[in-house]
């Protein structure tokens, strides 16, 4: 069971992080200790998942053929992609949440005006749906047989473009 987000923070408190940064490292941490303390104690943590986030913006507002390209760089790091598809699906959550109009806190509290930026650009059907193709594309690679590059390039050209 997910540790609520007010307990790791005042556990972060306790370790010696700042209140802010306890606040968005327990909200990212989506109720798992661990992976707080982890970002907390290895800023490498916070900056490989900056870059996944990083990396879906530029996908976002990138062509066909440069998602293409994304599609395959991410699919020669097989080892990360578990990591890299929990965060898109942790951003599209966030997109889906403000879209909706929900008081739910956003997991990527410190992306907060990009969030808002992208619910105002796809509304709620569009971010359930992509939502919905990256879930099932971490589906279709962690337990099938299914050609990584390919479910890649078909979840990045699913993906709204925001330009």
């Amino acid at each position: 069971r997910p540790v609520p987000i007010s307990e790791i923070e005042k556990a972060l408190i306790a370790r010696g992080a700042a209140a802010d940064q306890a606040q968005m490292l327990a909200a990212i941490s989506r109720g798992l200790p661990g992976r707080a303390l982890a970002a907390l104690e290895n800023p490498d943590v916070l900056a490989q998942r900056n870059d996944i986030l990083d990396g879906i913006a530029a996908a976002l507002t990138a062509n066909r053929i440069d998602r293409l390209r994304i599609a395959e760089a991410l699919s020669g790091k097989e080892t990360d992609l578990p990591s890299v598809l929990e965060e898109w699906q942790a951003w599209w959550r966030d997109v889906l949440v403000i879209a909706s109009g929900s008081d739910v806190r956003p997991v990527n509290i410190d992306r907060i005006t990009s969030l808002r930026d992208m619910a105002a650009h796809t509304g709620q059907n569009e971010a359930r749906r992509a939502l919905r193709v990256v879930r099932e594309t971490a589906r279709m690679i962690s337990e099938t047989s299914v050609n990584t590059r390919l479910a890649l390039d078909v979840m990045l050209i699913k993906m709204p473009f925001v330009g």
